[in-house]
């Protein structure tokens, strides 16, 4: 009986404090050296070490959902945002998050236990994709996560075939570039081939087996370099909006007045 009491009251407490935003409370937005749009990119640039866990468990940190986010908007758009427009469109899907929380469409949960987190900032908390495609629900309009997961989880199974030698890299790139294809240079052909070329083996070389010039895989060989991690997005050809069986508008005036909030 004592702990049933001291639990209403401190539950009675817990209900009188002011509400405040949950995205400010979680570990993902604290402050560290890196600003929050940094840090999502580089959750995005990482995205093959979480991709097939996400798809499978049902489970991502807010994090991950946003680096999603920041996936299919810069698809949509051709190419990446720039700093102003990337801090404005995440900024705004902070406060989506939020607003699903608040309107109880969303649910924290501890990322050990699974259980509802009482205090957002007690733990690194996770949110069930069931409960986003849920929310994406109540936009005026939203991408289909489930078929953007999927796009992330094909493309991780399809880098995780490891292509051992150059000779395999760049017959792989040729034979992809029949009809007059332009293939995508990912991490799987580009590391052996880089690989080869700081061994010794010759730009030439591998340039002819993989029928395209010299200066084509050295372009490509310094852009991987820069970036390793840059390579392999998932392709997408075209936006998959979200359908809504609630007309995709339901919680719209949340989100008409977003300065004002």
């Amino acid at each position: 009986m004592t702990i049933k009491t001291t639990t209403t009251r401190q539950a009675s407490k817990a209900s009188e404090r002011p509400p405040t935003a949950p995205m400010d409370q979680c570990k993902d937005s604290k402050k560290t050296g890196d600003e929050f749009h940094h840090r999502v990119e580089a959750v995005l640039e990482n995205w093959r070490s979480w991709a097939k866990g996400v798809a499978f468990s049902g489970l991502m940190t807010p994090l991950q959902f946003f680096a999603v986010v920041l996936w299919v908007l810069e698809s949509h758009k051709g190419d990446e945002l720039p700093e102003d427009q990337l801090k404005t469109a995440l900024s705004h899907w902070k406060r989506v998050i939020d607003r699903g929380i608040n309107e109880a469409i969303l649910i924290p949960l501890h990322g050990v236990s699974l259980l509802p987190v009482p205090e957002a900032n007690q733990s690194e908390w996770v949110l069930s994709v069931g409960q986003l495609t849920d929310l994406m629900e109540h936009l005026p309009w939203a991408f289909d996560l489930r078929w953007a997961l999927e796009n992330f989880s094909k493309g991780a199974d399809e880098n995780a075939e490891e292509i051992k030698t150059w000779q395999e890299a760049a017959e792989l790139h040729k034979s992809q570039s029949e009809g007059g294809k332009k293939p995508e240079w990912t991490h799987a052909k580009l590391k052996p081939i880089c690989e080869a070329v700081e061994s010794g083996v010759k730009p030439t070389l591998i340039a002819k087996k993989a029928g395209i010039t010299r200066q084509a895989l050295e372009g490509a060989l310094k852009k991987y370099k820069a970036n390793p991690n840059g390579h392999d997005k998932p392709d997408l050809g075209q936006i998959q909006a979200a359908t809504s069986a609630r007309g995709g508008a339901a919680l719209q005036d949340h989100w008409t007045n977003v300065k004002a909030a």
